[in-house]
């Protein structure tokens, strides 16, 4: 960032200059005046250069605010792309139905017509969810905690009167059996039987990575984002396991580290993609590219003469290229694609570890689970490790037998 200069006026005033608009700070060369220079400075750079940074609150919009969020949200989140993605789908009400009125005149009533836009199903578009019903209970508050939040930074940054926020922290979630929204399914876990059934229709790579993901129960994004530089194999001779840190994670703005245990069947699919860079991501959609050109040129039947030569129908410059990492996003797609060519029932990649939890809670208590799973609360791993309804069955089986042996034994 170029710094905005002191300079003196035609007046014989100091000034600076800042989004374009001109600040007279006093006399040129004065103490004061460089002060001023020096606070006002301060000011805009801690603002991150918002255009908005010296507005009196009663003079800004919520388009405005809404602008100067975006602008910090795309720093604040720029190693989670799908919080982002869906911070701005937060925002949408607002500048759909408010944008142009004073942001110190938003609120409680103004935000439950923005939360009632939602549960109508009104908030559509490319980057918004595709719902076959109307959106959930559970979805239509997350999204309106996040239109909070846009409010609360706006405060924190003095763009608007802390009042704001505050009357709007005062509207209650909806609640259970209290609403129109209907409740959401939740995530399940997968079907191993669907998993199976998928994987021969899959690039190796994303084959490899549903194998992997599978048998540790990280996130997409975790498995994603591994380097060889991230994996730790002092203790494979010892205790038989692998341990990778995660740098970026879902709680390391919280302080929170995250670990990942990987076994002997994980280790095997991985041991050919570690013969890379430290800092190379293990999964590149550039070598899945790579494989599936000398497959296909594997079981090519034209011959070598005839037909196009090998390379031959390539662009010369194609406007994308594969890169050097996957999205989550593009992890979960191919997966789609795989579903919907081969008539499988669809399946995310999230769902691979609610079945990891799954079977680990079938053999281990909830701590075990929890520390597999990353969850510094065992609240949140009851969320994803409910009991498989098969191991209740068989406690109850299991029940019976006895009951029918010592009546056997007492008759």
């Amino acid at each position: 960032m170029r710094v905005p200069s002191y300079r003196e006026h035609s007046s014989g005033q100091a000034r600076v200059t800042f989004g374009g608009k001109d600040y007279l700070l006093g006399p040129h060369g004065s103490k004061e005046s460089k002060e001023m220079y020096r606070r006002l400075l301060s000011e805009y750079i801690a603002s991150d250069c918002s255009a908005n940074f010296d507005k009196v609150p009663e003079d800004i919009s919520i388009v405005e605010v809404v602008a100067a969020y975006k602008k910090h949200a795309k720093g604040w989140y720029k190693s989670s792309p799908e919080t982002y993605e869906f911070v701005m789908l937060a925002v949408r009400p607002l500048v759909e139905l408010y944008g142009s009125t004073d942001a110190v005149a938003f609120g409680p009533k103004q935000f439950k017509a923005c939360r009632k836009y939602v549960m109508d199903g009104k908030l559509r578009g490319p980057k918004a969810s595709t719902f076959e019903t109307l959106p959930s209970r559970k979805y239509v508050n997350d999204l309106m905690s996040r239109m909070k939040k846009v409010f609360s930074w706006a405060a924190e940054e003095e763009l608007i009167p802390a009042s704001v926020h505050e009357t709007l922290s005062k509207v209650q979630h909806l609640q259970p059996g209290r609403t129109t929204a209907p409740e959401g399914k939740g995530v399940d876990a997968v079907d191993i039987a669907t998993v199976e059934a998928t994987l021969p229709h899959l690039p190796k790579t994303i084959a490899d990575m549903v194998r992997v993901q599978l048998d540790i129960g990280c996130r997409p994004g975790e498995l994603c984002q591994l380097t060889p530089a991230m994996i730790d194999r002092s203790r494979e001779e010892s205790h038989g396991v692998w341990i990778a840190q995660i740098l970026k994670h879902k709680t390391a703005h919280h302080g929170k580290k995250r670990f990942l245990v990987i076994g002997v069947e994980s280790q095997n699919i991985l041991r050919p993609y570690l013969l890379r860079g430290e800092n190379d991501c293990l999964f590149r959609p550039c070598d899945s590219e790579k494989k599936r050109r000398a497959a296909n040129h594997e079981a090519r039947e034209t011959a070598l003469s005839c037909g196009n030569a090998p390379g031959s129908n390539k662009k010369r410059n194609p406007s994308r290229k594969p890169g050097k990492s996957y999205d989550p996003s593009v992890y979960a797609k191919a997966i789609l694609r795989a579903c919907a060519d081969n008539g499988i029932p669809h399946w995310s990649p999230n769902k691979l570890r609610h079945a990891f939890a799954m079977e680990i809670n079938s053999v281990e208590d909830l701590e075990v689970t929890a520390a597999l799973m990353g969850h510094s609360k065992v609240s949140t791993t009851q969320v994803y490790a409910k009991r498989n309804i098969t191991t209740a069955i068989e406690a109850v089986q299991r029940k019976n037998q006895s009951v029918k042996q010592k009546r056997s034994s007492a008759s």
